[in-house]
């Protein structure tokens, strides 16, 4: 019995010890696209930036066996991530620009459908970023990419302007069906109606028929 209980527990403690080291692995290579980029590269980039007019983004990736060549490639799809990351929070801004002074009515109809239009236009605005330098160390290489504040103003307001169309053309829709709608006919209540009236002016005019005819006259 003492045997088995030592194999339990000694299986359990394997088990443990593994799943301890898996974790530590994960944590590693999480923490490969996660690494602070040095002050320097940062100085470096930010100089070729200007904030008024652009946004940016850096990235970074470890160098392997690979080469600088494949770590290069890796950050510069990190920095587009991270650039469109900020595509996205400029857009939202500037959705909520627009929308801050309408109808509460209004904006129950247009903030459910930020996110979309965000994804949009970051989707429009993706393939028009530029790189702007690369840099690299013993151990990593950096990339800076950006994209200029302008597109992203003029990308949003045109998948505002085509929501609002389309919110326009629904509405037409909706209003025109509206107007078509009407009261069914109640034909049989109707032709009553009118019978009746008909039959009352006909009685009418054959007391008045039956009055002239008679003989008003007084014989003495």
């Amino acid at each position: 019995m003492k045997k088995r209980i030592n194999k339990f527990i000694l299986i359990v403690m394997s088990l443990f010890l593994c799943s301890c080291a898996a974790l530590d692995n994960i944590g590693k290579a999480t923490t490969d696209f996660l690494e602070p980029v040095p002050q320097n590269v940062r100085t470096e980039a930010m100089s070729k930036v200007n904030l008024e007019t652009e946004l940016y983004g850096i990235g970074s990736a470890p160098i392997t066996e690979s080469g600088i060549s494949f770590a290069l490639s890796k950050a510069s799809a990190d920095a587009k991530n991270n650039l469109k990351e900020a595509i996205a929070k400029e857009s939202g801004m500037v959705y909520n620009s627009f929308i801050i002074d309408m109808e509460a009515y209004m904006k129950k109809i247009y903030t459910p459908v930020i996110p979309d239009l965000t994804s949009y236009t970051v989707e429009k605005v993706a393939p028009r970023l530029s790189e702007k330098g690369n840099w690299s160390d013993e151990k990593r290489a950096y990339v800076l990419v950006t994209a200029p504040r302008s597109e992203v103003l003029q990308e949003s307001k045109n998948a505002l302007t085509k929501y609002t169309v389309l919110l326009q053309e629904q509405l037409s829709k909706v209003k025109g069906a509206i107007s078509g709608v009407s009261l069914p006919a109640n034909n049989s209540s109707r032709d009553m109606q009118s019978s009746g009236s008909t039959k009352n002016i006909e009685d009418f005019n054959i007391d008045d028929e039956d009055d002239s005819s008679k003989d008003t006259s007084v014989t003495y």
